[in-house]
């Protein structure tokens, strides 16, 4: 892989990307806890540079780069909680 500059505000990592090869690609998982996974399509890893969008994120658009920053103040006090987690993040996160 080609060495990539680390900039500030920027991280490196390992992404899989699925691969166009006009075969609907699966990625199931099933059966108690989810235990049993049926994938199926082609994909590729790729190194990528993550950079931090907030300082742009009144550009991105759900319909147009499939994902946009939305403002949330969570309730909860502590996320090592199960039980919070279940009662109050759970429902915010629906909602």
């Amino acid at each position: 892989m080609n060495e990539v500059a680390i900039q500030p505000g920027t991280v490196t990592a390992v992404s899989t990307y699925t691969v166009d090869t006009g075969v609907k690609p699966v990625n199931e998982t099933f059966g108690p806890n989810n235990i049993r996974r049926r994938v199926s399509g082609e994909h590729e890893v790729r190194q990528v540079t993550i950079r931090n969008g907030r300082p742009l994120a009144h550009e991105f658009d759900l319909e147009v780069t499939g994902f946009e920053f939305v403002k949330h103040e969570t309730q909860v006090r502590d996320f090592f909680d199960a039980e919070e987690l279940k009662r109050v993040y759970y429902p915010e996160a629906e909602r």
